[in-house]
């Protein structure tokens, strides 16, 4: 039986929410690209602005991270918003 095996292991359901997130992201930026081509306007500056203030929390608590990319993806949010 497959149903609920994954989180008796760690490194794979680190492995899982890793994955889910980084599609989820895609699928994200995928909104993004179709919302700016068909409504020929940038991004909202929420957006950036939640990117930034997410990304400097993880930053800060988790300082060896990724998330530095989604911070600098949100100050060009703002930037060109």
């Amino acid at each position: 039986m497959i149903f609920n095996t994954i989180f008796k292991h760690p490194h794979a359901s680190t492995l899982l929410w890793t994955n889910l997130f980084g599609f989820m992201i895609a699928v994200a930026g995928r909104l993004a690209q179709i919302y700016v081509r068909d409504a020929k306007r940038p991004l909202p500056a929420e957006i950036g602005y939640m990117l930034i203030i997410t990304s400097a929390i993880v930053c800060i608590v988790q300082p060896i991270t990724g998330a530095y990319t989604l911070l600098a993806v949100g100050v060009l949010i703002v930037k060109y918003s």
